[in-house]
């Protein structure tokens, strides 16, 4: 199983030729099957047109990178009716308001995890008192464009899906690791906002953001998945 947070930021890799073919920007979601439909691709310059990975044409969806048979597999989405059709009957998710069957506000999704198929198994979710809780997709009613509608019950407990039971299972990790952790989560909150002083690409030359442009959370991100941080962190003012 995987998170929604472990699949944006991740490059696309062309098992053909090796070549990386873009980063993902963000999770289309079909609405009505609750699984993903595909993932947008963002590609190694900024005026490209939108891109979409089908979820089917994927080979594999590893920890590092996603992989694809070739590069064409990344499909164009201007001028494809099929494809425009898709992106307009699809859904985000992430973000949308909590809301129970008879109108309660219970928080906002903040990420999601899919299985092996692409089906959503359980979202996470923030309660209006910042607390956290989790959403078994049994519990969905509806996936909407903003809002998501499950039972009313929802928020009675907090239910632990697998990834964090087997989180909660492993011992706990190195304290230097976790200071470290915790460092670099703050001086990415002292960036976001600021402006890069400099070009930052991938090592296969995907721009991760030019010079002069303003630094957001999915930029660092995307640094930090591509070994870049430090790179970034020393280039922005």
């Amino acid at each position: 199983m995987k998170k929604s947070d472990q699949i944006i930021g991740l490059p696309i890799i062309s098992i053909a030729d090796g070549k990386e073919v873009g980063i993902v920007k963000e999770l289309v979601v079909d609405r009505k099957a609750g699984e993903l439909a595909g993932l947008l691709i963002d590609g190694s310059r900024w005026y490209n047109s939108a891109r979409l990975l089908p979820f089917s044409a994927i080979i594999g969806l590893g920890e590092h990178a996603i992989t694809v048979e070739k590069e064409t597999d990344v499909l164009d989405v201007e001028g494809s009716k099929n494809l425009e059709k898709t992106l307009s009957e699809s859904i985000r998710v992430i973000g949308s308001k909590v809301l129970t069957k008879y109108g309660q506000l219970k928080g906002r999704i903040l990420q999601f995890v899919i299985d092996e198929t692409g089906k959503i198994v359980v979202c996470e979710a923030e309660r209006l008192d910042g607390g956290i809780f989790s959403i078994p997709i049994q519990q969905v009613i509806t996936f909407g464009e903003k809002v998501t509608v499950v039972l009313d019950d929802i928020t009675e407990s907090n239910i632990k899906h697998p990834l964090s039971e087997k989180a909660e299972s492993r011992p706990n990790s190195n304290s230097v690791a976790e200071s470290n952790v915790v460092q670099q989560n703050s001086l990415s909150k002292n960036m976001v906002g600021k402006h890069s002083t400099s070009n930052i690409k991938t090592d296969t030359g995907i721009v991760i953001v030019e010079s002069g442009e303003e630094i957001t959370e999915e930029i660092v991100k995307k640094a930090k998945l591509a070994n870049k941080f430090t790179e970034l962190q020393k280039n922005y003012r």
